[in-house]
């Protein structure tokens, strides 16, 4: 049992110290108000704030756990014992307040220079600006916390982690062919003939006559794999279709039904909410609705079309729908670690001063990222997704990867992704 006393005591640093101690190292955590009882007790013993005394261990506080409001920065950064810190003071640093900065997704919630999707620039991000995007910063901090407090608490147990693979894919598509209105399929279909693309009308025909196979129904495949490769396996359906960015089947079409029930079954099936439920009030009701009527019950688990978010609004709106895990974290442009870490957790509201009932599990890879943003061959990509999970591996952290139907489908330009896809399976089982 680890006993704690906060100097200056608030909900935020509540909230931190409980996520370190007790969801990231596993070990048993009392947060004791009274300073005099604190003090009496024996045993691993730790002081947020204050001055140091003899007997505990001392992390320095600078403020930003007893401050209201978000944080305006910039957030100071040093280096200790070789490791980049933020909030450095004396020959240490306040590891609870960059903890909860990078957690609390301060910097989203400032105003900031959006893309083309309304997302927050991935260059604007304090993390990418200091080069420290690629690591989990946090993880790293805690274990070296963990090291630090063990070496002067031998009775603390080693730190309760473990490495996980987590297989995500989101089916934004389904089908190919199947599930679509006649008119888009006669329309699709005269293109191909105009434009001699013979192969993909013969490859259409067949389809829809029931003599082959739709392309893009080959990710529920790979389900046999993952199980016995993978942690986790969660897929994400798309249930909205005849929009720029939203092309999915018909969640109703029976073939798509039953993907979704099938899947719902072996692993764990959520929602992949349109690309305009994070702006349009009620559409994200309509297609939990969908879903709820699809698949016999509601989805807990989601994560945002094209990670379109709106802060605190759409967590906000997750939550009211029943949803208590999204995965929406993570870099459409680049592979990396968002808020340092991968590790999940609860995200804390910084303007209301209150936890989020709603977990957020942060993603490394995209695979739209790689070769679509980041022009990397399949060979490179695999290169880059493999550093990745070794990062993770010697944090002892979760890996999530993301994947896409068209990419598992290896049509055309994503041919050679099916083989990355097992190689990754391979090299990043626990």
């Amino acid at each position: 049992m680890l006993r704690v006393h906060i100097a200056d005591e608030g909900p935020r640093a509540h909230y931190t110290i409980a996520h370190v101690v007790e969801r990231m190292l596993g070990w048993p955590l009392l947060i004791m108000a009274d300073r005099q009882a604190w003090e009496r007790e024996a045993g691993p013993k730790l002081l947020y704030g204050g001055e140091p005394i003899a007997g505990a261990y001392h992390v320095p506080a600078h403020g930003l756990l007893t401050a209201r409001g978000l944080f305006r920065g910039p957030a100071p950064v040093g280096e200790v014992g070789g490791l980049p810190v933020l909030f450095p003071l004396g020959e240490g640093s306040d590891l609870f307040a960059a903890t909860f900065l990078l957690l609390s997704l301060n910097e989203e919630l400032l105003p900031h220079v959006t893309d083309a999707h309304g997302r927050m620039l991935a260059m604007d991000r304090t993390l990418v600006q200091l080069g420290l995007h690629r690591t989990p910063i946090i993880d790293r901090w805690v274990l070296r916390f963990a090291e630090r407090m063990r070496a002067m608490f031998p009775d603390l147990p080693e730190p309760r982690r473990s490495y996980r693979h987590w297989v995500t894919v989101d089916v934004d598509n389904g089908m190919r062919y199947l599930g679509r209105p006649i008119w888009r399929q006669l329309g699709a279909g005269a293109q191909e003939m105009v434009r001699g693309r013979f192969a993909d009308l013969g490859r259409r025909w067949r389809t829809l006559t029931g003599s082959g196979p739709d392309p893009y129904d080959g990710y529920a495949t790979w389900s046999g794999r993952t199980r016995a490769q993978a942690d986790r396996t969660l897929f994400f359906f798309l249930t909205r279709g005849g929009g720029r960015y939203d092309h999915a089947t018909r969640a109703r079409h029976p073939r798509m039904a039953s993907r979704i029930r099938e899947l719902a079954e072996e692993h764990m099936a959520g929602l992949h909410p349109s690309y305009r439920t994070s702006e349009k009030a009620g559409l994200l009701k309509k297609e939990v609705d969908t879903w709820r009527a699809v698949a016999g019950s509601a989805p807990v688990v989601s994560r945002q079309h094209f990670l379109r978010w709106r802060l605190p609004g759409t967590l906000d709106e997750l939550v009211a729908a029943g949803i208590t895990e999204d995965h929406s974290l993570g870099f459409a442009d680049r592979t990396g670690f968002v808020v340092g870490t991968s590790t999940p957790f609860r995200w804390f509201d910084p303007v209301k001063d209150r936890e989020h009932p709603i977990t957020l599990v942060p993603f490394a890879v995209m695979d739209s990222a790689l070769q679509d943003r980041m022009h990397l061959s399949a060979e490179e990509a695999l290169a880059e997704m493999k550093a990745m999970s070794d990062a993770v591996r010697r944090v002892n952290g979760t890996f999530v990867s993301v994947w896409h139907d068209r990419f598992l489908s290896g049509e055309g330009a994503w041919d050679a992704w099916p083989s990355v896809f097992e190689a990754l399976l391979e090299h990043a089982r626990a």
